[in-house]
């Protein structure tokens, strides 16, 4: 059906009502409208896509304070990404709630023709099937829970390959994603992990989306109080516990609601599990996700700048690089980590590499180790005749490295391949 101004406006009142609220915000038809209704992280994407239309709309710094733009632009802020109250919000712009009326109308209005412009949405508007209007103030009904609602879960199964993330690197794009939550709510987040706990390969979008759900859940009742995230190892998995420990907001138990349901599977998708405990003024959950296993490279060059370079080219992948410029400890080494791919170079003071490449494939040890020959004469095609499966010429750059590395373990049918980091 078409859907004209009037609609749309009402569309984007509905989600900016519900903007903190995943399990609202991703039914919302805007969804279909703005092309994420498929993504697994849906409603965090479209919280993102309102609030960022919120800040595009902000004057310019040459604009007069009291001018109508920044008193729209503000309204809209201080209602929706703050969450004040619509008194709160008419005493901080000082106008009447009879004037915040209209004027919230006219900046829903600007707020609903910037995205529909920005997004072209002439032609998706076209597909809506529905429509839903949440009034400003009207309570937010109930949640059933995710067992409630066939076929809910079948996104799961569907979800693109789990490359690995750096589980530090995560958790802070998580919170700065949702910082706009933790403000509102006047939560202080305290991270508590261990100081010795490596930075973690966890998969990405088990990591990502569970502590989305979870956190989006426990910082509104966590209200001016503390929320503690406690990240540990525990054997081959990653253990974060989220805590509070406080006078919490009421609320329904946590064990119904539709984004734990969802977390749970998740976690559970990946061999990990998750454990909620509600006693008393106290919540916790605990989940543990098995990190992802790094693929092991070992690369002899008696250049041990270049190997230091190699290791920072494999940062946040499946790769790790360990390296050697001694014999001794390259057969040390070889023993101890067993390694996928063998990189060496061929001129190295008291080693040939020509010489090690023939011995190592004529070890039935290692015959179906993959080894690529790195250096800087053009000897690709010696490199190949005496058994090496690949050659990088140096110098190498970062991409040419990487593609090096996923076509070995491509060609024996390991997925997905890496990217290069950025």
């Amino acid at each position: 059906m078409d859907i004209d101004n009037e609609k749309f406006v009402s569309l984007i009142r509905s989600a900016l009502r519900v903007l903190y609220d995943p399990d609202q915000l991703r039914r919302s038809p805007l969804a279909n409208l703005l092309d994420v209704s498929n993504r697994v992280d849906a409603s965090f994407k479209l919280q993102k896509i309102l609030i960022d239309a919120i800040e595009s709309i902000q004057p310019n710094d040459n604009e007069p304070a009291q001018s109508r733009a920044w008193l729209l632009h503000d309204l809209l802020y201080f209602r929706y990404v703050r969450g004040y109250e619509r008194q709160a919000v008419a005493d901080q712009l000082g106008i009447s709630d009879r004037q915040l009326s209209r004027d919230q109308r006219s900046a829903l209005e600007a707020l609903a023709q910037h995205i529909w412009t920005s997004y072209r949405l002439e032609e998706s508007a076209n597909q809506l099937t529905a429509t839903t209007d949440v009034p400003d103030d009207t309570p937010i009904p109930a949640l059933s829970t995710l067992e409630d609602q066939p076929g809910e879960s079948s996104w799961v199964s569907a979800l693109p390959a789990d490359r690995p993330s750096p589980w530090k690197a995560t958790l802070v794009s998580v919170l700065d994603l949702l910082r706009p939550l933790i403000q509102t709510h006047e939560v202080k987040i305290a991270c508590l992990p261990d100081d010795t706990l490596p930075d973690l390969l966890a998969p990405q979008n088990t990591l990502r989306h569970s502590l989305l759900n979870i956190l989006s859940l426990m910082i509104p009742l966590a209200q001016r109080t503390q929320l503690q995230i406690t990240p540990s190892l525990a054997g081959q998995a990653l253990r974060i516990a989220i805590c509070i420990d406080d006078e919490m907001e009421s609320a329904p138990s946590l064990a119904t609601q539709p984004s734990i349901g969802v977390a749970r599977q998740l976690v559970e998708s990946s061999g990990g599990t998750l454990h909620l405990t509600e006693e008393g003024h106290r919540l916790e959950v605990i989940f543990t996700i098995p990190v992802s296993a790094q693929i092991p490279i070992l690369v002899i060059d008696d250049n041990a700048e270049l190997i230091q370079l190699f290791q920072r080219y494999v940062q946040g992948t499946r790769y790790s690089v360990v390296g050697t410029s001694e014999a001794h400890d390259f057969f040390r080494q070889l023993d101890l980590i067993h390694p996928r791919i063998i990189l060496m170079d061929v001129m190295m003071p008291g080693l040939d590499g020509w010489d090690l490449l023939t011995r190592l494939r004529q070890d039935r040890q290692y015959q179906n180790t993959a080894i690529l020959i790195c250096s800087i004469l053009p000897q690709a095609t010696l490199a190949l005749s005496l058994g090496a499966d690949g050659f990088l010429q140096k110098p190498v750059l970062p991409q040419d490295f990487l593609q090096a590395l996923d076509d070995q373990l491509n060609r024996d049918g390991v997925e997905p391949k890496t990217e290069s980091p950025r």
